[in-house]
């Protein structure tokens, strides 16, 4: 494993200039910079994989294993014993621009590792802004502890949480799983849509997504009051970057993607910066390769709904996939179906009109839902 994350592209010395005024310089260094790790135990072997993202930036990475020690990589640790540490992974950047981010998180060195009998899986559905709900998809055992961690320094027991972050965009969540002396542990990456901004209400982006099968273009628009907009940098989801008003992007392949729009801004009033960050989820197909399905094909019940809904296409005999977008065009709820009728849970979704949209591989249905409270 190479010390630099080379997920970045180069960006404009703005940014260095940027990052020297702005008094808000640590909360954007937590976005630009994203640490993130799994790891895997043998005994008190323990090796380490380095899932880090960044937003633009090269780093370096450098480990703190929680008993004293510190690496960096390629990373790999003997603990004296088994036990619970707190092992944090820092981020560097530097020096032009200069940023650091920091995620820690809990180690189980486990008594057994079971012969990987347990396993810990996880599961993710959209939730509203900046919220995603969890569950874990391993059938045995049920008993046992969860322990969540979100990547933000906050962590959950709850066998099926739901967390809100401060600001959308890519969160690396793991669950440890124990159970008598075994234990387990996963992460992964979920996108979590949604609006954030440090300067308040005085700055608030949000964009419109447009595509003609070869070029998806991003619309912005920006809010500023009392504020200069001064930098803008756009992330396609498939580790391209863009430092245009105007968003313009040909993805090499089809497929979903979370495109985010980072505007920072100037207050010259106060000499001070911020900065508003927007995450959409969009999908990326050819229009001809889609053929809107007949309306009377696809039919759902009952609409109005309080808890659940049943998706039918009569004579379908392929595999489905549902999503239920709210009016800002963001996925609360994402589902993976089988032919036939199919019966989906929504409790827990916020009351108001929705768009369900059905797919098959060359297919594509839409109908408007309404959730009662």
């Amino acid at each position: 494993m190479n010390s630099v994350v080379h997920l970045a592209r180069s960006l404009p010395l703005a940014l260095a200039g940027f990052l020297a005024a702005s008094g808000y310089a640590q909360p954007l260094c937590d976005v630009l910079l994203r640490p993130a790790f799994t790891y895997t135990t043998s005994g008190t072997y323990v090796t380490f994989q380095d899932s880090s993202r960044t937003f633009g930036l090269e780093a370096e990475a450098m480990w703190n294993f929680g008993d004293g020690t510190s690496s960096v990589p390629e990373p790999y640790h003997i603990f004296d014993a088994p036990g619970t540490y707190t092992v944090c992974l820092s981020l560097t950047s530097g020096p032009d621009p200069s940023c650091s981010s920091t995620s820690c998180r809990e180690l189980i060195v486990p008594l057994n590792d079971c012969g990987g009998s347990l396993q810990s899986v996880i599961g993710y559905q959209g939730a509203g802004t900046n919220t995603g709900t969890f569950y874990e998809m391993s059938v045995f055992p049920t008993e046992g502890t969860w322990l969540w961690e979100f990547g933000d320094g906050t962590f959950s027991t709850e066998a099926q949480p739901s967390h809100t972050w401060a600001m959308p965009g890519s969160h690396f969540v793991t669950l440890t799983r124990t159970f008598g002396d075994c234990a387990s542990s996963s992460g992964r990456w979920v996108s979590v849509d949604g609006n954030a901004s440090t300067c308040g209400p005085d700055l608030f982006a949000d964009f419109g997504v447009v595509s003609d099968g070869e070029t998806t273009v991003f619309m912005p628009s920006v809010v500023a009051s009392g504020l200069d907009p001064a930098l803008s940098i756009w992330s396609y989801g498939d580790g391209q970057y863009d430092t245009t008003m105007v968003g313009s992007h040909s993805y090499a392949m089809n497929g979903i993607y979370q495109t985010c729009l980072l505007v920072g801004a100037f207050d010259m009033a106060n000499l001070d910066t911020c900065f508003s960050l927007v995450c959409r989820t969009h999908e990326v197909l050819p229009l001809t390769a889609v053929q809107e399905l007949l309306l009377d094909d696809l039919s759902v019940w009952p609409n109005p709904s309080h808890g659940s809904i049943t998706v039918e296409i009569p004579g379908l005999n392929a595999a489905m996939s549902l999503r239920l977008l709210d009016v800002l065009g963001r996925s609360v709820i994402e589902r993976s179906l089988g032919s036939g009728e199919q019966k989906v849970e929504i409790n827990g979704i916020t009351a108001g009109e929705y768009l369900l949209e059905v797919r098959t591989d060359d297919a594509r249905g839409t109908r408007r839902v309404v959730v009662l409270p």
